[in-house]
């Protein structure tokens, strides 16, 4: 049974999403509902980009059933910038390459539980090259197939159980070639070219090179620039053929142990891409050869399979894709030897040196065809008879290369690639924020552990500092890049600056806790910022409203300004019901058995279908303070001058002082009123030039109510002491606010009221709810979601002021 791979629902701001970024390849599929694995899906929504190479999303919620991998063979030959090692002696820090071709930092590795096994055949070098890969059912990889307009992320497990369809339709899945893989440049023994020459057409025992005597000019023009004086020497009783002698080159020939045994020493295979494309360029000059009417070129030999492995090696590592065919010349002539043919696609006659050979492909090369896959040509179940592992890597595309091939698949993630993600590539300054102290414990030390161990010699290298006091757990890098754990608070991270925050056990988040930290992300130096919220469906006794109120706003008639990805049931239903289970446990199967679950139907019915069938409860836990058509029916283009007789200003801090928002209020002769939020700003930089401000404003304004828990005292104490008039400073108690909240939304009713369009303004009106005060049924503005209420709040109370106050500067300059 087989676990599903993309949410049950989810959510997307269309405006907001692109394709077309680094990391947006997915997100076209994954937004119509392509079977996409969980894991990767929620990564590729979290790194997509859109056309700025900013995040697409600003805010990404998930909502899974709690506890909620990809694998390879340990015996995966990876290629590294250090050579080639076996998957199983990878480790994080150490470097493998992406499909750009550029090295990529390993920043996890995983051993999950699998119950199907795999080996995926992309069989295009007979019996010389093994193309086989043995994965995990869970391992990833991007294939595209037929009339697909993008690739997509699959399984191996939904590849297999969709390959005879495919088959059966005469169409195969593919997987892309990867670009040419940068290696360092290696300190070569013997010129690349010369070797690749001598390869074709060399004397395995005298070291000469046979050749014609037009070809013999552009060698020994080669050669020589590589350092090395040579000759042509014709053959006896021969006018236009013999041989070129190399000075020098026989006892280096001997040194690489290639006397009489030809083959390509590994540090050529793994040298610069330059200095293999000089390799291959020695190799097709002789025995290589350009088709008629085709980009396709062509090296054939006899007698040495060992050879003709890593010439395809070789090729591929240039991000070409090589295919191997025997050419049965025995049927023509029976003393003749068969011979072993490699053909590739060529982008350009750059393969070729010898000008005669380039010409005769820029000649035939009329019909361009582009072969940039690797097709899959068989997918068979094994028995796992070794280890299988998953790695995470840290570059945009997820991909890593995998066998000799070099074929791309795809990585694996968790919360900790995220923050590893933001850490190691882009320097991101991260807040991972928990309820319980455990939990930022487990996390702290799973990324920490990577950066302390001396033998991650790369990642030990970058860490700067580890602070490990209880309550400020951090660790600082050396690219700038540092990530702080810490459990909530209502004035948590104030006076601090982050780039992305993580909620995770989102489902306890406050409104005061995040209003204490997500200020914190306005004055980020990267202006590409991310909130990131992880969290269960919360039971009725949980204090948090946040991921509640987003939860129903990602169901509600209006697609969110955030991305919102749910595996959840919409009823409780048969609880027993295995197939349900599979549904909301994406990594049922995996991290996840059916006995840890089985364990826990001891609970009720609807605890169980809360904490593992990811069900919601339907009931809302609060009232909305302004209904929506109201809102929108009070609404004006601009206040402009219609309303002259009375100014007021308000200002409401947030529960921790750390942000604040001002708004104004004006009335006309007729009592009516029409307000505006004027500004929102924080107070990372004090509250002295608002304080300025609004004293600037004393002629005009009737007078500027404050109020706020923190951050009120402050700037009433700033006005004093500038010296604004008396009465110009209100302190509203308990009973204004209460009487500012109701007189507000009774004037939206009966039409007095109007208001300006604005987003910010509108979302917050749009989002508060009741929030009760004192015990007689008062109540003011609250927030139970994304939105803060205090630019609400502060334009209730500029309403309630330029209705009560007495003072009115603005009559005494219009009668002057």
């Amino acid at each position: 049974m087989e676990a599903r791979q993309t949410p049950t629902f989810e959510r997307f701001p269309m405006e907001s999403a692109t394709t077309d970024g680094p990391m947006g390849t997915q997100l076209a599929s994954a937004f119509f509902g392509d079977p996409l694995p969980w894991q990767q899906h929620v990564l590729d929504v979290l790194l997509a980009r859109d056309a700025r190479d900013k995040y697409a999303y600003h805010a990404v919620a998930m909502s899974v059933s709690r506890q909620n991998g990809k694998m390879l063979a340990e015996s995966t030959e990876i290629p590294t910038p250090d050579g080639w090692k076996r998957l199983g002696d990878i480790r994080v820090g150490d470097y493998v390459f992406g499909d750009d071709g550029k090295p990529t930092m390993v920043v996890a590795k995983y051993e999950p539980a699998e119950p199907n096994h795999y080996e995926i055949d992309f069989g295009n070098a007979g019996n010389f090259v093994n193309e086989t890969v043995k994965a995990g059912g869970g391992h990833l990889w991007e294939v595209m197939y037929g009339d697909w307009d993008k690739p997509r992320v699959v399984d191996t497990d939904w590849l297999y159980e969709n390959f005879a369809h495919a088959k059966g339709k005469r169409q195969a899945y593919s997987v892309k070639l990867s670009k040419p893989v940068e290696y360092q440049k290696a300190d070569l023994l013997i010129d690349p070219y010369m070797l690749g020459v001598w390869l074709g057409d060399g004397c395995a025992e005298s070291c000469e090179i046979t050749c014609h005597i037009s070809d013999s000019e552009h060698y020994i023009s080669r050669f020589a620039e590589a350092g090395f004086s040579s000759e042509f020497i014709p053959k006896t009783g021969f006018t236009n053929v013999g041989n070129v002698r190399v000075d020098g080159l026989r006892p280096l020939i001997h040194e690489l142990g290639l006397y009489n045994n030809k083959r390509i020493p590994q540090e050529y295979l793994t040298a610069s891409v330059e200095q293999r494309m000089e390799l291959l360029r020695g190799l097709m000059d002789t025995d290589g050869s350009a088709e008629h009417h085709s980009t396709r070129v062509s090296f054939c030999q006899s007698g040495r399979p060992e050879l003709v492995s890593q010439i395809m090696e070789l090729v591929a590592s240039l991000g070409m894709k090589p295919h191997y065919r025997v050419k049965e010349l025995h049927k023509q002539n029976p003393n003749a030897k068969d011979a072993q043919e490699i053909y590739f696609n060529a982008a350009s006659s750059d393969v070729f040196s010898l000008p005669r050979k380039r010409e005769t492909f820029d000649k035939y090369a009329t019909k361009p065809q582009v072969f940039n896959k690797w097709y899959i040509k068989d997918i068979r179940p094994i028995k796992a008879n070794e280890r299988y592992f998953c790695l995470s890597v840290a570059n945009r595309s997820h991909l890593f290369l995998c066998t000799r091939s070099y074929i791309p698949t795809h990585n694996s993630w968790d919360a900790r690639s995220r923050c590893f993600y933001g850490l190691v590539a882009e320097g991101e300054k991260i807040l991972y924020t928990c309820q319980h102290g455990d939990t930022a414990d487990e996390m702290f030390r799973d990324l920490s552990n990577v950066f302390e161990d001396e033998d991650n010699v790369e990642l030990h290298a970058m860490l700067k500092a580890v602070r490990k006091t209880n309550g400020q757990q951090a660790i600082y890098l050396e690219n700038g890049g540092y990530i702080r754990f810490t459990t909530r608070t209502n004035s948590l991270a104030r006076g601090r600056s982050y780039d992305v925050i993580v909620y995770d056990e989102a489902q306890e988040l406050t409104a005061a806790q995040q209003a204490a930290s997500l200020p914190t992300i306005s004055a980020s130096s990267k202006h590409n910022t991310q909130v990131i919220y992880l969290g269960t469906p919360p039971n009725p006794e949980c204090p948090g409203t946040v991921f509640v109120a987003m939860h129903d706003q990602a169901h509600g008639e209006k697609v969110p300004p955030f991305a919102w990805m749910e595996w959840a049931v919409t009823e409780i239903g048969d609880v027993a019901d295995r197939t349900r289970w599979y549904e909301t446990n994406p990594s049922l199967g995996t991290l996840i058995d059916e006995t840890a679950i089985e364990g826990e139907l001891s609970m009720s019915a609807e605890d169980f279908a809360r904490e593992r069938l990811g069900w919601w409860t339907p009931a809302r836990t609060s009232q909305a303070a302004i209904p929506r058509d109201l809102w929108k029916n009070a609404e004006i283009k601009a206040i402009a001058g219609l309303y002259r007789k009375k100014t007021a200003l308000a200002v409401k801090f947030t529960t921790d002082g750390s942000a604040y928002a001002l708004a104004g209020a004006k009335m006309n002769a007729k009592g009516e009123v029409a307000f505006e939020l004027v500004e929102l700003g924080t107070t990372a930089c004090g509250t002295k030039s608002l304080a300025e401000a609004i004293h600037a404003r004393r002629g005009k304004a009737a007078c500027v109510v404050v109020d706020g828990l923190n951050g009120a005292g402050t700037l009433c104490e700033q006005l004093d002491a500038l010296g604004c008039p008396r009465g110009y400073v209100v302190r509203p108690n308990a009973g204004n606010v209460i009487t500012a909240a109701t007189g507000l939304v009774d004037g939206l009713k009966d039409g007095t009221v109007k208001h300006t369009r604005q987003k910010a303004l509108d979302a917050s009106a749009l989002d508060a709810t009741v929030r009760p005060i004192g015990h007689s049924g008062g109540w003011g503005f609250g927030s139970d979601g994304m939105h803060q209420s205090e630019p609400v709040e502060a334009c209730a109370l500029a309403v309630w002021a330029v209705r009560t106050t007495r003072r009115n500067p603005a009559r005494k300059q219009r009668m002057l």
